[in-house]
């Protein structure tokens, strides 16, 4: 009998520790849009972000754009966002607060066009980015995305002097890819179109011209990417031996260097090449 009740106690205490700390917090959102009505929103939710700068990375996570670089951060990390009612409708510039590496953020920027869905007491739920005024949860969730340990294998200055220490560097190609879309199935006979879709292609090394010749070389063969002016098109590259070369980004019709991707101190990052001044590799 005292081993039965011993063993009830000790389900009883592992249960209750296992309530306490096991359990998984519905974090709610209260929400206000432009014309001031306010909503609580259970299960908030992103939609896609309109363009794939982002490594594939971009499920259920907004897109903070600022004058430098674009800060990508999943939604679970997101405390609040503010708008400070400056800049256009389209280009409207929120305070932002989220956590990551166990640090509370603030960042000012607008957002990438997205849309929020969810569930309200009054059925489903769903605003544009562009009619967002306050946004803040009711508490911090317990499935905060953790990145890995951050150990910095370069930094990227910018022209304006900014200098940001990164992990995960890509290379982001944007262009366009031709497509067939189906119009019509009439049973006997299958009807297509022809289209152009945006593409992005993500890679860990620089394809460049020297002379007549094409060249690729991986990053963790680097010591330096230096892009000569603002067009960023003209670079020096620098091994990690010591041996430098100058070349061209290569370009065509259908393909182009955008800029790179990766993850820094605030969040997943996108570049445009234009602002980019050095990249240098530990």
């Amino acid at each position: 009998m005292k081993k039965l009740f011993s063993l009830l106690s000790i389900l009883f205490i592992l249960g209750f520790f296992s309530t306490i700390y096991g359990q998984t917090t519905e974090r709610t959102a209260v929400i206000v849009d432009h014309s001031g009505t306010s909503t609580e929103v259970r299960h908030l939710n992103v939609e896609e972000l309109a363009y794939n700068y982002y490594g594939g990375r971009q499920f259920n996570k907004i897109a903070i754009i600022t004058e430098s670089f674009d800060i990508v951060i999943p939604i679970v990390n997101l405390i609040s966002m503010e708008d400070t009612e400056v800049g256009t409708k389209y280009k409207r510039i929120l305070e932002v607060s989220y956590y990551w590496m166990g640090k509370k953020i603030m960042i000012s920027g607008y957002l990438d066009a997205v849309k929020f869905t969810g569930q309200s007491d009054f059925g489903g739920f769903l605003i544009s980015s562009y009619d967002l005024k306050h946004l803040r949860f009711s508490q911090v969730s317990d499935k905060i995305t953790q990145t890995k340990e951050f150990h910095p294998e370069g930094y990227i200055t910018l022209r304006d002097g900014t200098k940001l220490e990164f992990i995960d560097l890509k290379r982001h190609d944007g262009g366009s890819v031709g497509v067939k879309k189906l119009v019509k199935d009439d049973g006997f006979f299958r009807y297509y179109e022809s289209d152009i879709e945006r593409a992005d292609w993500y890679y860990d090394n620089i394809d460049f011209d020297r002379g007549d010749s094409e060249l690729n070389v991986k990053f963790k063969d680097l010591k330096n990417i230096e892009f000569e002016d603002q067009n960023n098109r003209n670079i020096i590259l620098t091994l990690k031996n010591g041996k430098s070369t100058k070349g061209e980004i290569k370009n065509s019709n259908k393909r182009d260097l955008d800029g790179l991707t990766g993850v820094f101190g605030k969040g997943e990052f996108y570049i445009n090449r234009k602002n980019i001044r050095i990249v240098h590799f530990y």
